[in-house]
């Protein structure tokens, strides 16, 4: 714990510890391959608040609009999409922005649930979310409305759309793209022989690493020195899929 460099001592027992310890969500392959971008937003952003004189600071930190404004013109100076810009948001004010870091689910859920938004001036993304959610709390008067947990709404958009060609999500963070549903499921408790010869230091991280990468329409690049299981490994991937393994070998010319 970084308080501890200071030698400052911490009460790990409080409540607010085990939020940290098991977090609001979990990262995706986006997150992963631009780790650069997504930190650089977050000392970007942090920066900015802390120039701000602080009744100034106060104001954009309580202000939705204000928020999600200094949030992308930070982004804008990243030059990225960033996934860290949704969970800045949510962070700060979890009652305006959604426990959600992938525009792609965003707009999945906001079509899902299109027909609650009846006032056409609510534009945003966010805006939109936000109605939907108040909507879906009368209708679920007895539960906390998660898109991801609450019983038969994350059925409702994780279903909803079926696109003519794939289509990526638009590269933030959580999202799996719009191919999702054309790739079949693998059961991993059945692939016995997947470790046959191969050693990992965390094969739970590496087969999520695999299954994101797949759903979201990703290329996956095996690096390492001759002889580590590198087609090995391919092939295995392959064979969890039911498709054929080809070889293909190149040179630098």
């Amino acid at each position: 714990m970084i308080a501890s460099w200071k030698g400052i001592d911490l009460d790990d027992s409080l409540h607010i510890f085990q939020g940290i310890k098991y977090g609001l969500g979990a990262t995706g392959t986006f997150f992963n391959t631009s780790k650069y971008f997504e930190i650089s937003f977050l000392f970007l952003i942090v920066d900015y608040l802390k120039k701000q004189p602080l009744e100034r600071r106060k104001e954009i930190l309580n202000d939705p609009n204000k928020l999600k404004n200094a949030t992308e013109d930070v982004r804008k100076e990243v030059g990225k999409r960033v996934q860290s810009q949704h969970i800045v948001l949510h962070l700060f004010l979890p009652e305006k922005f959604e426990r959600i870091a992938s525009s792609g689910k965003k707009v999945r859920i906001a079509k899902a649930f299109s027909v609650l938004i009846t006032n056409t001036s609510v534009s945003g993304l966010d805006q939109q979310l936000l109605v939907i959610r108040e909507k879906l709390e009368e209708e679920y008067s007895n539960e906390t409305i998660d898109f991801y947990e609450t019983s038969g709404i994350a059925k409702r958009w994780q279903k909803s759309v079926k696109p003519e060609i794939p289509v990526e999500d638009d590269g933030i963070g959580l999202g799996h793209s719009l191919i999702e549903n054309a790739i079949p499921t693998v059961n991993f408790k059945d692939v016995k022989t997947f470790q046959d010869g191969l050693v990992f230091k965390n094969f739970e991280l590496l087969l999520n690493q695999v299954t994101t990468a797949i759903r979201n329409g990703k290329h996956i690049i095996l690096t390492g020195p001759p002889g580590t299981g590198k087609s090995k490994l391919a092939s295995m991937i392959c064979d969890m899929y039911n498709v054929e393994a080809k070889m293909v070998t190149a040179s630098s010319n």
